[in-house]
């Protein structure tokens, strides 16, 4: 005797109703997510963040000092920028170029050296200056602490002298994000 086919059907249960969300959440929700694009670079001081293969980025210190970088290779990053201002409002020239190089990244701690020369130049004085320097990160991009240790070679000339001076730097610098956009 052939067994005769059977069916089982099972009504779909109801969906969870929705959770509570309040206003300022709802709000939230519907704003994409801000992520700091400079972490590469605290306001004074590198991090050892490198910026990435082909990834490149344009900015701005008080609309007239103006900067830009490159990522070369995934750990290679170079940087460059100046401000330059006419003699009828000041006279002011200030160029910079340097690069970095990241040569640890094992969890949330990274490593890297480099160098900038740079050159400033008012009616009074002509600077140029050499500066290598190593950085130490430990953090992501949420919050992290930078240390760095540097050395400088400056040639400073005025209407009256010519001077040398070397001098050791370090730097201490880091970020935490607060919230949304605070940081």
């Amino acid at each position: 005797i052939e067994k005769p086919v059977t069916t089982v059907s099972v009504p779909v249960p109801p969906p969870p109703p929705p959770p509570k969300i309040s206003k300022k959440d709802s709000i939230r929700a519907l704003l994409p997510p801000l992520t700091d694009p400079t972490t590469f670079r605290n306001i004074i001081m590198p991090t050892a963040e490198s910026l990435g293969k082909g990834r490149a980025f344009a900015g701005s210190y008080d609309v007239v000092g103006l900067i830009g970088g490159y990522g070369i290779t995934d750990r290679l990053t170079v940087i460059g920028g100046g401000t330059y201002v006419p003699a009828a409002i000041s006279q002011l020239l200030v160029g910079t170029v340097g690069a970095k190089w990241e040569f640890l990244r094992e969890g949330e701690v990274s490593m890297a050296v480099g160098g900038h020369v740079g050159y400033s130049s008012i009616p009074e004085s002509d600077i140029t200056l050499a500066a290598p320097f190593a950085v130490a990160s430990y953090g992501d991009r949420e919050s992290r602490l930078n240390l760095a240790v540097g050395y400088t070679w400056k040639h400073h000339v005025t209407p009256f002298e010519t001077f040398n001076r070397k001098a050791a730097v370090v730097g201490i610098g880091g970020d935490i994000t607060l919230g949304r956009g605070f940081k």
